[in-house]
């Protein structure tokens, strides 16, 4: 018995061409669709590799840091640099690493500049720019510019933007369940302790009466890089170098 295609399998006769050509009317307007909808997300900036572009643009912005000088003075804008970083086989010599602000793909999409949701690392630093750059300012709410640092005054680490609400770095204790405060994408440790991470806070959040973040967790101080010059350091000016 001869065999035969029937109706239903046959890919050309399975539905009239009224309602091939409805299936094609109807992708045709959902491409429409995506192409107008792609075009006022393109007017309005709100393309992820613009927006990435922008904030790219934002916080590579080149920075004016303070005028050489011999100690540190509170209001200069400066880069925090480690003085040895012990990583094996990397000569470091050339890399110039800065306290750095990372950039996380959950940034990008909320906002173009250093947010709250933004984190914190060392990396290298070829020249000063909005990421790598961060104010003195005094740990008192006194305006103390001009004034000379000293070991073992508090003070405040201030990112050079956004200037009508400054974000602040504030560094919070563990948990009572030994977990950190602040949460990242990576942690670092020291003879097998984690380090306690660095995050970063609007001062709106720390100045008001229930703010989220308390104001010593913004407050930090220096102390000499020689442990048995401590003691006898104490109230003198830093220097630059260390």
């Amino acid at each position: 018995m001869p065999c035969s295609v029937s109706i239903f399998e046959s890919g050309s006769n399975r539905y009239r061409p009224n309602v091939r050509i409805g299936n094609w009317f109807e992708d045709n307007c959902l491409e429409l669709d995506k192409m107008v909808s792609f075009r006022k997300m393109r007017d309005r900036g709100e393309l992820l590799v613009e927006k990435a572009r922008t904030l790219f643009d934002n916080f590579q912005r080149e920075v004016q840091l303070a005028a050489p000088k011999h100690d540190i003075t509170i209001g200069a804008t400066i880069q925090l640099m480690p003085i040895y970083m012990n990583i094996q086989d990397l000569d470091t010599s050339d890399v110039h690493p800065a306290l750095s602000v990372v950039i996380n793909e959950y940034a990008i999409r909320t906002s173009q500049t250093i947010n709250e949701d933004c984190e914190l690392t060392v990396a290298p630093s070829e020249r000063p720019c909005v990421r790598n750059s961060f104010r003195i300012v005094s740990g008192d709410d006194k305006d103390r510019s001009g004034e000379k640092l000293k070991y073992g005054q508090r003070f405040r680490l201030e990112c050079v933007e956004p200037t009508n609400d400054p974000i602040l770095l504030y560094s919070a204790p563990k948990l009572s369940n030994l977990t950190q405060a602040i949460k990242t994408t990576f942690d670092s440790s020291k003879h097998g302790e984690i380090n306690l991470p660095l995050g970063l806070v609007h001062r709106s959040r720390i100045l008001c009466p229930d703010g989220d973040i308390p104001t010593a967790f913004t407050n930090w101080y220096c102390m000499h890089v020689d442990p048995y010059k401590r003691f006898e350091s104490e109230g003198e000016t830093v220097p630059v170098s260390r």
